[in-house]
């Protein structure tokens, strides 16, 4: 009898070392956070966050921010027309960068500026923000998060979370950053877009309410979409709809538009998630005149691309409606720009908005800021 309870003795303790191992070990690979983000957490340079609290002006955002930095210089000047010195303006962005650096950016600083410009939209795709492998345990984690009673939990006691979430692998999102595997299969990259824009709608969110409680002004300014980039992958399709589609888009090219899109019209009544079948409808409508049709169709065909480079309509959606929940500015530049399609030469390069649209932006920037200045 001693020897039998000896033994469970041991086993009790043994177990008791072994669950306490795991609690540390747990404990020690996850870090402290809200919602369980599937990267890294991103290190801010001292040098840079004090040169951000010493600005007027703070410009994050992604490659856009590079676009518009000689247009600001250009703004700069205007303002010598109100003010007796032009505003200090920090450029805080970097091509393929998103808005969970700029998120990380906001956190960190202790001074705000008096206007936050928020540029970007386009390289939210261009690192991965999470791996694809760890869907299993990132998908249990963002269940937990949507939970109220977990959450209450964690906000009340954010430590909790180490204990809570699910370890597993968190990309990195500085230089080391990679992009997505380009032979995911169908399934698991729209489970990824789905995580993705969970993931996304929590940091507009965030960012957001970080910028209204530090008392801070943002005006966000959307990039513009180049809507005539053919689509990377169709999310879905066979092949007997690919030969479909190459014959319509041949009958486009010899002019029989019209014959193109009753065409295509019948392949979504069978395949209505099919980025290529969009594209093509766009490009026969924007032949036939129809803007407005056309646009409609390129935007589809933007958010039923599978390839995981191009960013897409509903992310800027998601962010606009956080910030002008907050009642911050938007300047729909993304608007200014495609609401031209088919009349003007819209794009100087593949993602480069031409100059007359910027132009235009840095006008209106003035004026706005020149109304912000005599208010206060």
């Amino acid at each position: 009898m001693k020897k039998i309870v000896k033994i469970c003795l041991i086993l009790f303790f043994v177990s008791l070392l072994a669950g306490l191992g795991y609690t540390g070990w747990r404990f020690s690979v996850n870090h402290e956070t809200i919602y369980p983000y599937p990267y890294q957490p991103i290190k801010i340079i001292d040098s840079e966050r004090q040169q951000a609290e010493k600005a007027d002006i703070l410009v994050l955002g992604d490659g856009a921010t590079l676009d518009l930095k000689p247009h600001l210089e250009l703004f700069q000047k205007e303002t010598k027309a109100f003010l007796r010195k032009p505003p200090i303006i920090y450029h805080w962005g970097a091509r393929g960068e998103n808005l969970a650096h700029a998120l990380a950016k906001v956190k960190s600083l202790k001074k705000m500026p008096m206007v936050i410009i928020y540029h970007g939209g386009l390289d939210e795709l261009n690192r991965a923000r999470l791996a694809p492998k760890a869907l299993s345990p990132i998908i249990k984690n963002v269940k937990r998060a949507q939970n109220d009673e977990t959450l209450s939990t964690i906000l009340s006691f954010p430590i909790t979370s180490r204990l809570i979430y699910e370890p597993h692998i968190k990309v990195p999102l500085d230089n080391r950053a990679t992009g997505y595997q380009t032979d995911l299969p169908t399934r698991t990259i729209l489970k990824t877009m789905e995580m993705l824009y969970t993931f996304y709608r929590w940091e507009a969110k965030e960012f957001a309410n970080t910028i209204k409680l530090k008392d801070g002004r943002l005006w966000f300014i959307p990039q513009a979409y180049n809507l005539m980039e053919r689509p990377v992958r169709s999310c879905t399709g066979d092949s007997e709809i690919e030969n479909n589609l190459l014959k319509l888009e041949d009958m486009l090219q010899k002019g029989r538009s019209k014959v193109a899109i009753n065409g295509l019209k019948e392949i979504l009544k069978l395949e209505s998630a099919h980025a290529g079948i969009y594209y093509t409808l766009g490009k026969a409508f924007l032949a036939q005149g129809n803007f407005t049709k056309a646009k409609r169709a390129f935007y589809q065909s933007l958010i039923y691309d599978c390839g995981l480079k191009r960013s897409n309509p509903l992310f800027l959606k998601i962010l606009m409606e956080e910030i002008e929940d907050k009642n911050f500015k938007v300047i729909d530049f993304n608007r200014m720009v495609t609401s031209n399609l088919g009349r003007r030469l819209l794009f100087e390069s593949s993602r480069t908005p031409q100059r007359i649209y910027y132009e235009a932006l840095t006008k209106k920037l003035v004026k706005d800021f020149k109304e912000l200045i005599e208010s206060k």
